[in-house]
């Protein structure tokens, strides 16, 4: 087996490696007042010690699975109850606006990563956001532009509304009463108000497949960060913690580990030849904020636009559900179309590890579980290079392509590109409050925001050459900077037929964004505070 690295688990902020993974999110953006940066370092030390820890959450969540795992299933329902324990946690992050504010010189961070010291306003057109006057462009979001680039996000989670209102009115209380700190955006994420839990606007269930984190926690009990529960005896074994959930070295998510080997999934590389980060950066993880509109009205029509397109061009038995899940190469359901392309499958859906096992570029075949269980008996995913199972232009083709070439090359490779998303849901139901705002605050943590967040955006989604050169653009959240349809087009197969569908209109627009860096909790006592 590989080496194991050792993670520094009460030195890392909890949401990167383990998630907080809470239904009730409060975003706090912050701006400092650079005449009060004394002020504002006595806040961040009394802030320090209450920030929630690696190790602290990593133990809640597990504490919290085992919890659910022992209560009964409700009849007719796809997710477990939740079990009676709650937590609310804190963590914080910063933009290279802020960092500098506290270092008191820019050259301090002259040697974080370009993407990060321009922030995501500059970096917008590189993701294919429109950058003149349109909806989606930064001179249009609520925050992250022009004079609401914010210095720091504090981020706020609970498993309890109330509990997360209580710590939401005593830090506005406390940052208040600063005299140095301005609030100058809030955001609310309740996955509660979602169409269901776990599903985002457009109905379709969310953040299924996250890859897994090779590592132990420096705990007494050293126990790795990402439970194995494939036997080491399977081929498997020694490159998935479980089934479609590849491990991948912790450096590709937080400085100062190994790296992973791009060429072979089993091997690490040392981290010293490919960062440039000061020494203290150590522990930190970058983070992308995007704050996502999503329009539930306009992608209706787009599905009915989109079934009737592909009839008119001689594919048959596509009506709009089919469609949507083409788009996104799941049903809302969340069952994968490389497993059950014709329909749902409820016996997958209800299954975690079945709704996440299949490859694309070769037949997938039942794992052996370490502990015993039966081996998955549910109809199983078969090689599908040309997409006709899981279309190429399909959402969780296009930001993941497995095993299936790219590119960059084959699966190791596509391991370096991989991100830790932490986003929820904002807002009502469509069917609940059709007129009110709602989407998605997207969250994701990257060792490197290029090689990660813009590459998975910019290389695959926004190209239409991957996974293949005739896949065409991410009919989801593909965009060229201009929202011309004619230049929005995704291509599907049936059979030897071809056939392709325009975007008629953008129904994921950007309202906000920020890039930033959570630094470890000794880097913000020591570093930031002295």
């Amino acid at each position: 087996m590989p080496d194991e690295p050792l993670l520094r688990g009460n030195e890392i902020q909890g949401d990167s490696l383990a998630g907080f993974r809470k239904d009730h999110v409060t975003l706090l953006f912050l701006r400092f007042n650079p005449k009060k940066i004394a002020e504002v370092k006595t806040w961040l030390r009394a802030l320090t010690p209450r920030l929630a820890t690696l190790n602290a959450v990593a133990q809640f969540n597990d504490s919290f699975r085992l919890a659910r795992r022992s209560l009964p299933r409700l009849p007719g329902a796809i997710r477990p109850p939740d079990p009676p324990l709650a937590a609310t946690w804190m963590n914080i992050a910063f933009t290279s606006n802020g960092l500098t504010k506290l270092l008191g010189d820019p050259a301090a961070i002259s040697t974080f990563e370009t993407a990060f010291r321009l922030g995501a306003a500059q970096r917008a057109g590189a993701i294919g956001d429109p950058t003149g006057g349109e909806p989606g462009a930064p001179s249009t979001w609520l925050v992250g532009a022009g004079k609401k680039v914010p210095d720091a996000m504090l981020n706020l989670a609970s498993d309890n509304e109330k509990m997360l209102a209580q710590l939401t009115k005593a830090m506005r209380a406390e940052i208040k009463a600063t005299g140095a700190i301005q609030i100058i955006h809030v955001d609310t994420g309740n996955a509660k108000l979602a169409p269901a839990v776990g599903h985002e606007h457009f109905g379709f269930k969310d953040g299924v497949s996250q890859p897994g984190v090779r590592g132990q926690l420096d705990t007494p009990t050293r126990p790795f960060l990402t439970p194995r529960l494939i036997a080491a005896s399977d081929p498997l074994g020694e490159t998935f913690a479980s089934p479609g959930v590849p491990l991948i070295q912790p450096g590709e998510f937080v400085l100062g580990y190994p790296r992973q080997n791009p060429d072979r999934a089993v091997e690490s590389q040392p981290e010293s030849d490919t960062r440039t980060e000061p020494a203290w950066a150590r522990d930190g993880s970058y983070l992308v904020y995007r704050r996502l509109r999503q329009d539930v009205a306009a992608f209706e029509r787009f599905l009915d636009h989109g079934a009737s397109a592909l009839a008119a061009q001689g594919f048959t038995g596509i009506d709009r559900d089919r469609f949507g899940a083409m788009c996104v190469g799941r049903w809302k359901d969340g069952t994968p179309m490389a497993r059950s392309p014709l329909a749902p499958h409820s016996g997958i859906a209800a299954d975690r590890r079945a709704a996440q096992s299949f490859f694309f570029a070769k037949d997938t075949r039942p794992v052996v579980f370490a502990d015993g269980r039966p081996p998955d008996t549910f109809p199983a995913a078969v090689m599908d290079g040309d997409g006709q199972r899981c279309p190429l232009p399909g959402h969780v083709r296009k930001v993941n392509p497995r095993d299936e070439a790219t590119d960059v090359g084959q699966g190791a490779r596509t391991l370096r590109r991989r991100i830790l998303r932490r986003g929820v849901t904002f807002g009502p139901s469509w069917t609940s409050k059709p007129n009110a705002e709602r989407g998605l605050l997207f969250l994701c943590y990257q060792a490197s925001i290029t090689d990660q967040f813009e590459f998975v955006w910019r290389a695959w989604a926004n190209a239409t050459n991957t996974p293949r050169a005739d896949g065409g653009i991410d009919p989801i959240i593909g965009q060229n900077g201009n929202g011309r349809p004619e230049e929005r087009v995704a291509h599907f197969v049936q059979g030897d037929r071809a056939a392709k569908v325009e975007s008629a209109e953008r129904f994921v627009i950007s309202t906000g964004g920020a890039y930033l860096f959570a630094p470890s909790i000794s880097a913000i006592r020591d570093v930031l505070c002295a």
